[in-house]
């Protein structure tokens, strides 16, 4: 009884310290299998290059020797990082490279949840 009382109350205080998630990271989130399939469907149609917020970015491929596929997404001069993927599935590694572009262009302030959600209706 008194373990099961401890438990308890320390299942309380846990939760009573937790921070809450940033709204907007936690809108970026919510809204990366969106952008992902919206990216996704233009690569389908386009080819390897396609607008992204009005910026021409690029996505390549390799097969690797040990059977990986890497992927890259750039959208250079409009950011210099690169989101970049790895994965025996060529599409995970696409997957994964899109991801992280939009993650760190997205950490770097290139664009707000607004501004990606009014892409995602267009």
């Amino acid at each position: 009884m008194r373990s099961s009382l401890l438990l308890g109350l320390t299942v309380v205080v846990l939760l009573g310290i937790t921070v809450p998630p940033c709204k907007a990271g936690f809108a970026i989130t919510q809204l990366m299998p969106k952008i992902v399939n919206a990216i996704l469907f233009t690569i389908g149609q386009f080819g390897t290059s396609f607008s992204f917020l009005g910026h021409s970015c690029q996505v390549e491929t390799e097969k690797q020797p040990d059977g990986f596929f890497t992927t890259q997404m750039t959208c250079t001069p409009w950011i210099t990082e690169i989101g970049e993927g790895r994965n025996l599935d060529d599409l995970e590694a696409l997957r994964t490279s899109i991801q992280t572009f939009i993650v760190n262009a997205y950490d770097d302030k290139l664009f707000t949840i607004e501004e990606i959600e009014e892409w995602l209706a267009s």
